[in-house]
């Protein structure tokens, strides 16, 4: 269990009791006869899930992403591209996407992704509300989406700047 939040990233959750959640849903889930629990992301400053995460159903669906070689590498943007190459690309594949009516994940892929180059853009201030806005954004995805599923709330874990917000 310790592996697991390990790979969570963020410090704040390699706690004893996320190790304790962790082990709790695990076994909630095995027990469960319908519906289980899910972990989402809602930060959308760790780009190399979101994009594995859109390459997988991308080839699942058989989309062509070629013309992204080399735009994420180890998980970081591939500093050859400018703001604007990384954006009219992303925004390319979701015009593709969105054409071919593939369902809503791979398009919120492609838009956290957008996410994530406008906050990095940004050399104001105005990045982290921006981040947090993007967080509330993503937030009401994950609500709409467990609705969807019939479930009527959600449980957020997050460092408590952004939950306040």
């Amino acid at each position: 269990m310790k592996e697991i939040v390990q790979k969570i990233g963020f410090q704040i959750y390699k706690t004893e009791e996320m190790m304790q959640l962790i082990e709790y849903i695990r076994e909630y889930n095995d027990d469960a006869e319908e519906e289980q629990l899910n972990f989402y992301g809602f930060d959308m400053q760790r780009i190399r899930y979101s994009f594995d995460a859109l390459k997988k159903e991308c080839i699942a669906e058989g989309v062509d992403l070629s013309f992204l070689d080399n735009f994420i590498i180890d998980g970081q943007w591939n500093q050859n591209y400018s703001y604007e190459e990384k954006k009219d690309l992303l925004m390319k594949l979701k015009k593709t996407l969105e054409l071919k009516e593939f369902n809503g994940d791979l398009i919120h892929f492609v838009d956290v992704l957008l996410q994530n180059v406008e906050v990095l853009h940004r050399k104001d201030t105005g990045g982290s509300l921006l981040r947090d806005q993007y967080m509330a954004e993503n937030v009401s995805w994950i609500l709409q989406k467990e609705q969807q599923r019939g479930n009527d709330c959600i449980f957020i874990s997050g460092h408590n700047e952004h939950v306040a917000k």
